[in-house]
């Protein structure tokens, strides 16, 4: 089985093992699939406390359906984005977006919590330290 991903062709013909059954193992949206699902379900994942730690669930079976449902990545200035914040990551709640439309969609700070400015996470005045 062979996909077209973005200007390349991606297979890995007389693989029997199953780890590339998709052939898209090393593409941008292999990529950007494996790296949110870690942080939804690695608690290993330096960034899992912001997705999987708030209980965000990666529900999307493949690489192959997000290709199939949302396209190849559009640019090197695109990543994977939750349309609804308070969702989890599902086909029918992902998309494509650059950096400008995702800090559109990013959750407010709310009056007792901050970010920091270092690694964008949020806290409160009691977890400061």
């Amino acid at each position: 089985m062979t996909f077209v991903v973005g200007n390349s062709y991606a297979s890995h013909p007389g693989d029997t093992n199953g780890n590339f059954r998709h052939g898209l193992r090393h593409t941008a949206e292999y990529k950007a699939f494996h790296n949110a699902k870690q942080r939804c379900n690695n608690p290993n994942n330096s960034r899992f406390e912001d997705w999987g730690g708030r209980g965000i669930k990666f529900l999307i079976p493949s690489v192959k359906a997000l290709v199939e449902k949302i396209g190849t990545k559009p640019s090197k200035d695109h990543s994977l984005d939750r349309m609804d914040n308070s969702d989890h990551y599902r086909l029918n709640n992902v998309r494509w977006a650059t950096k400008k439309e995702q800090r559109l969609n990013s959750r407010p700070a709310s009056s007792s919590a901050s970010r920091n400015t270092k690694t964008g996470r949020f806290f409160t005045q009691e977890t400061q330290q």
